[in-house]
């Protein structure tokens, strides 16, 4: 015999909706609410997916502040808007409008069609955020697996102009001997992501 328990739900009030950025250019709604307890943790954010999920929960004027949002642990693990209930008096003043440019680097934003969703990109094929996704997924543990470099450490490099493509990684040594000398880094780090 196999059983499920039922997720436990909470209530809280919405607060806002921050756009995440994706290394393929998707923007993803994550709801901001007041923090509750659910399964014993402190739960603050959950992802809506995409405008498709999003307009299925807040319903065609969207979301907006103070909305009451329910929310549970999927699988006791990760946070989901079960259901939501419009609860706004001056609506228009509390609406929580989809960006029409990338918070990231202030390049227009799209709404695509995948068949299934709707997805809000960014439409800059140069966008940073796009770069720094990219990077930390190519270097991360499902890509070269390079020890040391973290995503803070690739932000860096970017903004320092000595990283703009996934090739670029493999060019850093020519900037080792000012690398060393940057606040936070050292010779033994930064020959650990050389190496």
């Amino acid at each position: 015999l196999a059983y499920k328990f039922y997720d436990e739900t909470t209530t809280s009030t919405l607060l806002d909706i921050e756009w995440t950025m994706g290394r393929t250019g998707i923007l993803t709604p994550v709801a901001i609410f007041e923090p509750i307890d659910i399964d014993g943790s402190t739960v603050e954010r959950a992802s809506l997916h995409n405008l498709s999920i999003m307009s299925e929960l807040f319903g065609p004027f969207g979301p907006c502040r103070t909305d009451e949002v329910e929310v549970f642990k999927a699988n006791m693990i990760i946070p989901q808007i079960k259901s939501v209930k419009n609860v706004c008096s001056h609506y228009e003043e509390y609406l929580i409008h989809t960006p029409k440019v990338c918070p990231v680097c202030g390049g227009d934003t799209a709404v695509r069609d995948s068949g299934d969703s709707l997805f809000l990109v960014c439409t800059n094929p140069s966008c940073d955020g796009k770069l720094i996704n990219r990077l930390d997924h190519f270097c991360g543990k499902k890509g070269l697996d390079i020890k040391g470099i973290s995503k803070a450490t690739l932000e860096k490099l970017i903004d320092w102009g000595w990283l703009n493509s996934n090739a670029g990684i493999f060019e850093l040594a020519q900037y080792k001997d000012e690398w060393v000398k940057k606040p936070g880094f050292g010779i033994k780090s930064v020959e650990k992501v050389l190496d």
